[in-house]
């Protein structure tokens, strides 16, 4: 499927989402936001263990998360080197796309590392996102369909692919201003732009947000 997102449609699916789906998101914004103080200060690993699994879970079934990769994936979180930076406002550019795709695959391979015999892309990038929605895009069945990626197992040169997309649809966009963006928090053009995928990926027509697996 060919999508070509302008900032009218964007804004209309944002107001969809929001609508039917702020709280849920309210939730894991507010898991993030202890989760990454927990990063950066080396606190609270349950606060980064309850992130994991709320981000992971957020939209519904996402195949083979077990109570083992959350802590697999908490421990790698809390092994890699954060700065405060990395979790403010920013504008994506190009020069994001390393950036992201370098991020899950050290996320993915840490979690091989400690046993976790999938390659989590998709619940990995969730919880990236949500850590950073400024910064790294989503990775799921939807995005794939809608972006019209070869199905295949899951790896960074799939998600690059889609990252690259991501990054010149919302340049596009913000050529245009950041209206389109909503209002709801985080308030970041990689947010946003997933959720117009969810609308036109089915959300529009099913309201479900469910379903988002690997």
């Amino acid at each position: 499927m060919k999508i070509n997102p302008n900032p009218a449609d964007v804004k209309r699916a944002v107001e969809e989402y929001d609508r039917a789906w702020s709280h849920l998101d309210g939730e894991v914004w507010q898991r993030s936001q202890r989760a990454r103080q927990s990063l950066l200060t080396g606190s609270s690993t349950s606060d980064v263990e309850e992130f994991v699994w709320f981000a992971a879970k957020s939209w519904g079934k996402v195949q083979g998360i077990v109570g083992e990769t959350r802590a697999a994936a908490a421990t790698v979180l809390r092994g890699m080197e954060w700065k405060s930076d990395l979790f403010e406002g920013h504008t994506p550019t190009a020069a994001d796309e390393e950036f992201a795709v370098s991020t899950l695959a050290r996320l993915v391979r840490g979690m091989n590392g400690l046993g976790i015999k999938r390659k989590e892309y998709s619940a990995g990038s969730k919880m990236l996102h949500w850590l950073m929605p400024w910064r790294v895009p989503i990775y799921d069945n939807v995005v794939r369909e809608m972006l019209a990626v070869p199905q295949g197992p899951p790896s960074a040169a799939t998600y690059r692919q889609i990252v690259r997309w991501e990054l010149d649809a919302v340049g596009k966009l913000l050529e245009s201003g950041d209206e389109w963006m909503g209002t709801g928090e985080p308030k970041a053009a990689l947010r946003a732009l997933d959720k117009y995928l969810w609308w036109v990926g089915g959300g529009k027509d099913s309201g479900a947000r469910g379903a988002r697996c690997s």
